[in-house]
């Protein structure tokens, strides 16, 4: 079976980031994601179960949060304990740390401070990843 596949990876302004967060989300709704950079195209068809894995970390200076969605006609959903919530409020429940000496009140931060909690590609280099 042949791969299709296309990479991207940016440092880009939160702006643009929530741009392509709301294309993907309207795309996800409309049934038909096409997603082209430079001379690469893909066109992919969310099936009706999408499964979601997600990842959201904090080391040292960085955070981070990773989103993957996958599909295949033959996928069935599965529950999953607890409810997963995303939000810009406070969690009601003690945050994971594996340090809490180091932990600082989240609210304390300051934007500039705290760095972004979205993050696009590898903050080492601005440059697409051609492979």
């Amino acid at each position: 079976m042949s791969k299709n596949e296309l990479k991207y990876k940016a440092v880009l302004g939160k702006d643009q980031i929530i741009e392509h967060l709301e294309n993907l989300m309207h795309a996800v709704k409309e049934g038909r994601l096409n997603v082209q950079h430079a001379d690469q195209a893909l066109c992919l068809v969310p099936g009706e179960n999408i499964k979601l894995e997600l990842k959201a970390g904090i080391k040292e200076n960085k955070e981070k949060i990773e989103f993957e969605l996958s599909w295949s006609e033959s996928m069935e959903m599965t529950a999953q304990d607890g409810e997963l919530n995303i939000s810009s409020t406070e969690p009601e429940v003690e945050s994971i740390s594996e340090n809490p000496l180091q932990e600082e009140d989240a609210s304390s931060r300051s934007p500039a401070s705290s760095g972004p909690a979205i993050v696009a590609g590898d903050e080492s280099s601005g440059e697409e990843d051609k492979s």
